[in-house]
Order: C-alpha cells, then structure tokens, then sequence
C-alpha cells in the first residue's frame, strides 16, 4: 500500500472520494443497463444465425445448439449480491462457468475451431470486476480511518430497505439489479477476439450490432413530465 501523505487528511475527504467513485460506478452501470437493456442480436458473418429468443450452448463436437429458454422469472431482493463482503465473493464468482462463459465453435471461413465470447458472461465479468474495485475503494478509505457511518471493515451490506434512496449504500440493490437484468436479457451475441497490444488477441465486445431504439422510450418519459 502506498505511504500516507504527511499532511493530515480533511476527515471528510475520503467519503467525498468514495462518494465519487459510487456516482460514478452507478451511472457508468445505468448507461450499460439502457444500451443492454434494448437487445444486441448482431451476428458476424459465418457463424450460423441464432434466433433472439434463443441462447448457444458449446458442444463437444464444436457445433453451436439453440435452446428456446425464455421464461417468467420474478426479480427480487438476493441479499449475498448485495454486499461487499468478501465471505460473498464466491456468488459473484459462480455467475460465470469454470471456463468464465467462452465458447468453442467452429469457423467456417478459417475451417477450424476457435474460441469466442458471449456477451451476457462479458457483462456480468464487468460488473463483477467494478465490485471488486469498490471493494478496494471501501478499504482504502477504512485504511484512512475515515467516518463511514458505522460500516465495518469487510461488513459493507444494505440493511435498509431500498426504496432510500439517498442512502449511502443504496447502490448494493443497482448490483443486484443488474445481475438480473444481464441475466435475464441473456445477450446471445458473439463477440471475436480482436488483436491487442503485443500481438495478443482478447475480446473487448467491441464491434456492430443491432440494438432497439431507445428513442421511444426517452420520448414518453419526457412526455410524462416531472414527479411531485
């Protein structure tokens, strides 16, 4: 850990920096959640066509399977995805496969197998990894003594009920809500690996897709005016 700096530190300055990193934590998320939440379907070219209501399982033989799998599922509150704890952490970690959601399929413009990425394990990879950032965040502000309203060290958990929203921890519930959301949208989209630094390939989601408009949605809400 770094060497503390000599001057001492306003008692107000670390809650201002974690306040920070949680606004920016949730809007970055929300912006994710509106681009996800209106459905990727794009498809590369030679990698056989999957119907949007489907999702691909990888098959020993290299070939890809569509299984219609949507269901009603009911949302609620799941208090283990809802806290910092790292007694949690194996939750977090079982949202992925042991592979961390890969695929091995067969490609037929290079006529060999090859490994890809499905976008519903890339996102919830991501929101997994902003929870361990914050984890860091929270210990370095418990490193720095810092008031943070009574949270105990490694015991950050929403006890409130999450209607508060102006609770300090209230953003637990949006990692929760999020998790279902990827989950329940299941984005199917296939994501290649492209060319990284020192001739590395890796898959960073990037590249076209067809998505729904969210124009309508923003077009009703204005329309709806403000809340009293």
């Amino acid at each position: 850990m770094a060497m503390l700096p000599s001057a001492k530190p306003s008692p107000r300055s670390p809650l201002r920096f974690l306040g920070l990193f949680i606004l920016v934590v949730f809007v970055s998320c929300t912006s994710l959640l509106v681009l996800w939440t209106f459905g990727p379907q794009s498809r590369r070219v030679g990698w056989g066509p999957l119907s949007p209501t489907t999702t691909i399982l990888a098959l020993s033989s290299s070939q890809a399977l569509a299984i219609d799998q949507r269901k009603t599922t009911i949302f609620k509150s799941h208090p283990e995805f809802e806290n910092l704890s790292y007694e949690f952490d194996h939750f977090w970690d079982e949202t992925l496969p042991p592979n961390l959601g890969f695929l091995r399929l067969f490609d037929h413009a290079e006529n060999r197998d090859a490994w890809v990425g499905v976008s519903m394990f890339h996102q919830l990879h991501c929101l997994g990894m902003i929870r361990t950032a914050l984890q860091s965040v929270v210990e370095e502000v418990e490193d720095l003594r810092a008031a943070v309203g009574g949270i105990q060290k490694g015991n950050l958990k929403r006890e409130n009920d999450h209607q508060d929203h102006h609770s300090r921890i209230h953003f637990l519930h949006c990692f929760d809500y999020l998790r279902q959301s990827l989950t329940c949208l299941a984005d199917d989209t296939i994501e290649m690996p492209v060319a990284g630094l020192g001739g590395r390939f890796a898959i960073d989601g990037s590249g076209p897709r067809q998505c729904r408009s969210a124009s309508k949605l923003w077009e009703l809400a204005l329309e709806s005016g403000l809340r009293e």
